[in-house]
């Protein structure tokens, strides 16, 4: 987001939304530094790429650790030295991460060595006194280079001699969290006695379980943990649940609008503490409900909802969110036992009550009860002023979303957390509003690969060949489809002509098998029985039916003519559509203009904005859309990563999600 401001616009569609949200910052982090400080090599996935995370990453890098970094697909790669810093001299930077800042100052002090430690602005602003004091009084010294017991500093740590300590979780969890982690990097090991008002908190429940999911054994006692020194432990794999703080922006779109949202990934139970929030939305009369695809929060039956009083303790990080949901309840919300948010980011107490007293929405603080009251009203335009705070902005966001004229400030304050949350909610206001819909069939209705394997089959048997190295027919088969996707995806690109495809495809993939046979003729007999395959998806028919009531239906495919018309007919597919456009006779492919230029003047239809394709390629469905300027809809069954600079108007995974955006 490289604008100063985005004006959040009011909402009008009503969903169902199906989105995607990143990796938990929380789990992310610390998954780094017990994947860093194990003895194996882990493979993280679902991994948060941020500003804390990769302040976090850049951190480890300058240490000396073996990173293998993949942001498309949301991996990193560590190599574990078990407790050992590659580098014992360094100087790292922790930015604004307060994760980074606590964990690896900890880590880092009972390894040994010498650090220098810099931050932004925002993080030297933030408490660490009660760490370093803990460090302190083990033997480690600090130079500080700012305002003392805050950084930046230089930390110089030798033979560190600690086995008991006490920790004030009052201001901060994150100073359990890391003493827990890295207590094991001591000979003797760690007992922690925890005092304060979160001693038993969601986000050191979370520490706690992560531990054991790394192999690291702790014990419990009546005043906090016992951690045993030098423990073997590691993990190959991890995979990083999606943050839920992030999923709750928009499960509160649920009560706010009355709509459904369902967030991929999300489900219970859950390492984190913020679920609590999302359960708390069943209070205000959403539904929540388990899907494969991920959790629902259901408010299309919410027609208002009343104001509540709770104790946020334990996921503050959503009070602001919880503020922004008390703005359109019809009734006083009272949240409680949240006065450590003063000392977050942000001072937070004060931003909420700032930003909504701007936009006319009374609200005040409850100091006895360390808590702020919020009282119903209709928000005015107003600029929210974010202070660099990535969950200000977020929350404050969703009073947007029934009013006009809230404006964000400083949006790219979410690189925190959620680089692209603004992208994200961009997408929710974009409508199918078209009338002509191109529907591709290959992978799209028909499930080409089960057709393709069934003709294969037949096809050996017919010309009585083994199928040499495969042990079925249908192994065979299934090295074909790749090899032959990839033929394809030649043509697509202008490669190779159609007739070489035709003339070759089944000789070039004999002579990797190791079979001699003619393969044109093979050609001919496989090109035969594919015609009388048409397998298609569950639930196909069922589209067609709901789309053909709604819009004018094409097939739009390439292929070839005598094989899809065939199979067009014979399936039940062609009593619902309009035409059918097939490449081969057009003369041209998708993604080409040529093969869109006869699709539209088969039509009769000039305006593209009023045609939307559907399919599951990206190379000739969604590229073909995309340079023709049509909308695009990816029917993305597997998950698969888009690659930059393909935008796609809308991402779904099964005929469901289509149903719901048209």
């Amino acid at each position: 987001m490289v604008n100063d401001t985005y004006e959040v616009k009011r909402l009008c569609n009503r969903g169902p939304f199906c989105v995607k949200v990143p990796g938990s910052k929380s789990i992310t982090n610390r998954a780094l530094m017990l994947a860093a400080m194990s003895e194996r090599r882990c493979e993280l996935t679902g991994v948060l790429f941020s500003d804390d995370s990769r302040a976090f990453l850049d951190c480890l890098g300058r240490l000396g650790f073996e990173l293998i970094i993949d942001e498309e697909n949301e991996r990193v790669v560590i190599q574990g030295t078990g407790g050992v810093i590659p580098n014992n001299t360094a100087s790292v930077d922790v930015r604004s991460a307060g994760t980074a800042a606590r964990f690896l100052t900890v880590m880092l002090a009972f390894a040994g060595g010498d650090y220098e430690m810099n931050s932004s602005k925002q993080m030297a602003k933030r408490p660490m006194e009660p760490l370093l004091t803990i460090l302190r009084d083990g033997g480690v010294e600090f130079e500080f280079l700012g305002e003392e017991g805050h950084f930046p500093f230089i930390m110089h740590s030798r033979d560190i001699h600690l086995s008991s300590v006490t920790v004030d979780t009052t201001v901060s969890s994150q100073f359990t969290s890391a003493l827990l982690m890295a207590g094991t990097l001591l000979d003797a090991g760690l007992d922690i006695n925890v005092t304060g008002s979160r001693t038993e908190g969601s986000y050191i429940k979370m520490t706690l379980s992560m531990l054991e999911q790394f192999g690291i054994s702790y014990t419990r006692h009546d005043s906090g943990y016992r951690v045993a020194g030098h423990q073997s432990y590691g993990l190959g794999s991890y995979v990083v649940e999606p943050d839920i703080s992030a999923a709750s922006y928009f499960y509160s779109m649920a009560p706010i609008l009355g709509c459904d949202v369902r967030v991929e990934r999300v489900h219970r139970p859950s390492l984190q503490g913020d679920m609590k929030y999302v359960e708390t939305l069943g209070t205000l009369g959403c539904v929540l409900e388990e899907s494969k695809e991920g959790l629902w929060v259901k408010g299309s039956g919410v027609s208002s909802y009343h104001g509540i009083t709770i104790d946020m303790n334990d996921f503050s990080d959503q009070t602001m969110t919880m503020a922004a949901v008390a703005v359109y309840a019809d009734t006083p919300t009272s949240i409680y036992n949240v006065g450590h948010i003063r000392y977050q980011e942000s001072d937070r107490m004060a931003a909420i009550i700032n930003e909504l007293t701007g936009m006319g929405i009374k609200c005040e603080e409850i100091p006895q009860y360390d808590g702020i009251r919020i009282f119903p009203g209709k928000p005015h335009p107003a600029e929210v002023e974010t202070y660099e705070d990535h969950r200000i902005a977020m929350a404050m966001s969703l009073t947007g979303l029934g009013a006009d004229g809230v404006v964000i400030k400083n949006p790219g304050c979410c690189r925190k957390t959620f680089e692209n949350y603004f992208e994200v909610l961009d997408s929710l206001y974009t409508k199918a509003d078209v009338d002509v819909i191109l529907l591709d069939n290959d992978n799209t209705i028909m499930d080409f690969d089960e057709c393709a394997r069934r003709a294969v089959a037949i096809s050996l048997e017919k010309a009585e060949i083994h199928a040499g190295k495969a042990d079925t027919a249908v192994g065979f088969a299934d090295r074909f489809l790749v090899h032959n996707t990839s033929m394809w995806q030649k043509l697509e690109r202008r490669e190779i002509t159609r007739q070489e495809l035709l003339d070759t495809r089944w000789q070039l993939f004999f002579e990797k098998e190791g079979i001699d046979y003619d393969g044109k003729a093979f050609e001919a007999i496989y090109r035969d029985e594919l015609t009388k395959q048409h397998v298609l998806y569950e639930g196909a028919l069922e589209l067609l039916k709901y789309l053909s009531e709604r819009y004018d239906v094409y097939i739009a495919t390439n292929g070839i003519t005598r094989t899809q018309t065939r199979r067009i007919a014979e399936s039940g597919v062609g009593k619902y559509i309009k035409g059918c456009f097939i490449s081969e006779q057009i003369g041209a492919d998708k993604p080409s203009e040529k093969y869109f230029d006869a699709c539209m003047n088969g039509i009769g239809i000039y305006d593209r904005s009023r045609v939307m394709i559907i399919g599951d390629s990206l190379t000739s469905d969604m590229k073909g859309g995309v340079q023709y300027g049509i909308k695009t809809c990816w029917l993305n069954r597997a998950g698969a990563v888009r690659p930059q600079g393909l935008h796609c108007d809308y991402v779904v995974k099964c005929y469901e999600d289509i149903e719901r955006i048209l």
